[in-house]
């Protein structure tokens, strides 16, 4: 099921995800929180300038750790994350699970799928001071920008978030255009998205939530998840 609660979702079925929800990852990190983080994450998150960015990523972290470590059943310290060559975080040393997450603002995401796929999620704020319209001109469909033209400016992010989702799921982040994806949409929500470099279609869940903020998943079947999760790694401490 697809649960975002407080930063975490299980899932490899879309048709069985329940409502999203979402957590806030603010306040002073616990002494604990700090005891699963390794040497050279505490030397990033000594690296921000601000204590409510340092707190919040430090949160984010050490909630992650905790709820990979309860899907694999390991000690959540032992955990070490790599990324491939866009930048996709994943676990070498557990090429059977996958995660992706999300942050906007001090709130955060995260999808795990515990075999055969990948998963994709991504979060943002509805901002009614963002330029939806040109950033649609430039980066969706035509269509797209007619329907967004037509309606809330909350339309712009459901089309975002869905669009990343499906780049993030695939690993290929911004080197799958935006413009390169099509958002199929029912009752005015995003519920199919196509690559159309490839043509394959993936459902996609969007949901609505506190305070203002949007989210998507989408998750990919894969025939060799394995193979795609630890492409070209590249070692790193977030």
């Amino acid at each position: 099921p697809l649960q975002l609660s407080p930063f975490f979702a299980i899932s490899c079925s879309m048709d069985s995800a329940p409502p999203v929800e979402f957590h806030n990852t603010s306040g002073t990190p616990t002494p604990e929180t700090l005891a699963l983080l390794s040497d050279t994450e505490q030397a990033r998150a000594s690296c921000f300038h601000f204590d409510h960015d340092r707190h919040r990523w430090i949160n984010g972290r050490a909630w992650v750790k905790q709820q990979l470590a309860t899907s694999l059943r390991v000690p959540a310290h032992t955990l070490h994350f790599s990324r491939t060559s866009h930048g996709r975080p994943f676990l070498q040393d557990h090429p059977g699970i996958d995660f992706n997450l999300s942050h906007t603002g001090e709130w955060i995401a995260l999808a795990i799928c515990d075999g055969g796929g990948r998963i994709g999620v991504d979060i943002e704020t509805i901002d009614p001071a963002f330029p939806c319209l040109e950033i649609a001109r430039e980066f969706f469909l035509p269509e797209e920008c007619l329907w967004l033209a037509a309606g809330p400016i909350d339309r712009f992010f459901h089309l975002w978030t869905a669009k990343e989702a499906l780049m993030k799921a695939t690993g290929q982040g911004m080197s799958l255009p935006p413009d390169k994806i099509r958002v199929t949409l029912e009752d005015d929500r995003p519920t199919v998205v196509t690559n159309l470099e490839t043509g394959s279609s993936h459902s996609v869940r969007t949901q609505t939530g506190p305070p203002n903020i949007v989210a998507a998943m989408v998750f990919l079947l894969l025939a060799d998840p394995q193979h795609s999760l630890t492409h070209a790694p590249v070692p790193c401490a977030g």
